[in-house]
């Protein structure tokens, strides 16, 4: 756990996926919505910073994984 955390700590969360569900009806009916959501996440870079920005590191093959993968990168970064 210990050796997780500290990966953990030394990258940054880039997209959190969020689904909600509710049931439809009667529990008997098993019909359900759904509501999927991606929430961005990039690092605060507020004027209070200025020289303490907060650094920001990936691995080359995350990046390559998440292009793969439609990541809009100008979506994550500009929102």
């Amino acid at each position: 756990l210990d050796k997780n955390c500290r990966i953990a700590e030394r990258y940054s969360l880039i997209q959190l996926g969020l689904t909600l569900v509710g049931r439809v009806g009667e529990a008997s009916e098993g019909r359900y919505t759904l509501a999927s959501y991606n929430l961005f996440a990039f690092p605060y870079m507020g004027p209070e910073l200025l020289g303490h920005e907060p650094g920001f590191y990936c691995q080359a093959s995350a990046l390559q994984f998440n292009a793969q993968h439609r990541v809009d990168f100008n979506k994550w970064i500009g929102e």
